[in-house]
């Protein structure tokens, strides 16, 4: 617990300074952003479990028009290190109904080889918001893996609300997904709360359950989750500062 505070205080220390130090005129020109950190109890990915005795997650947003960079990272509480920071350059834009992104996200792993991948999404303006994303590893994965996902808001109040999701994805000869096949591979089911508890501060706690949806993604999972199931359930919290 000590060492969990130790990280969790150093990261929202950190926020702090990002959010006060950000000039006024950048604020102006439009340029925005936000620092998160999770604190959960698995570090999931894609149905695989990659860590299962808590993980903190900090994160950085920072957004310019159209033009998006986030850098993430999970650090290991069991193992006492980092063992991963991702880098995503996004660009967005908005049509009639609709909503598209593309970008770039590269992998940088201490366990295992680097990668990169390209996305596409595009998610509708309607009722569940049903949104598609594609990725492409153009690396170690040589191959694709497509989510698709609702999800549906709950207002309870000015400064809370409820929110539910569930997605559903298919492998595309994706090696880092743990083998050369085609067929669906995991669904997610997430539930959320969030709530305003000062000003630009948001806290969510949150859970979910995935589970894999064909017997090669059983097969996947299983080998590349450290507790070798290919069902997870993770708990946690989320703190966002918005500047």
């Amino acid at each position: 617990m000590q060492k969990f505070s130790r990280v969790l205080g150093v990261f929202l220390l950190l926020s702090l300074m990002v959010s006060a130090g950000l000039p006024d005129k950048a604020k102006a020109e439009g340029v925005y952003g936000y620092a998160s950190v999770d604190v959960l109890t698995n570090y999931v990915w894609r149905g695989q479990n990659l860590g299962d005795d808590g993980v903190v997650q900090p994160s950085i947003h920072s957004t310019k028009d159209n033009l998006t960079l986030n850098i993430w990272s999970n650090y290991d509480l069991k193992r006492n290190r980092n063992n991963e920071v991702d880098v995503t350059l996004n660009y967005s834009v908005e049509s009639e109904g609709m909503s598209i992104d593309a970008g770039y996200i590269y992998y940088a792993l201490k366990d295992a080889d680097d990668t990169q991948e390209l996305y596409i999404s595009a998610a509708l303006e309607m009722y569940l918001a049903p949104t598609v994303t594609l990725y492409l590893d153009f690396d170690e994965g040589d191959g694709g893996f497509l989510v698709m996902s609702v999800g549906h808001d709950i207002s309870l109040d000015e400064d809370s609300s409820l929110h539910f999701g569930a997605s559903a994805s298919l492998n595309i000869e994706n090696k880092v997904m743990g083998g050369e096949f085609t067929n669906w591979y995991n669904s997610e089911l997430t539930a959320s709360y969030t709530m305003n508890i000062a000003k630009n501060v948001i806290l969510e706690p949150k859970m979910a359950y995935s589970f894999a949806l064909s017997n090669d993604a059983e097969r996947a999972i299983r080998s590349a989750s450290v507790d070798n199931d290919d069902k997870e359930f993770y708990a946690g919290v989320n703190m966002t500062m918005n500047f």
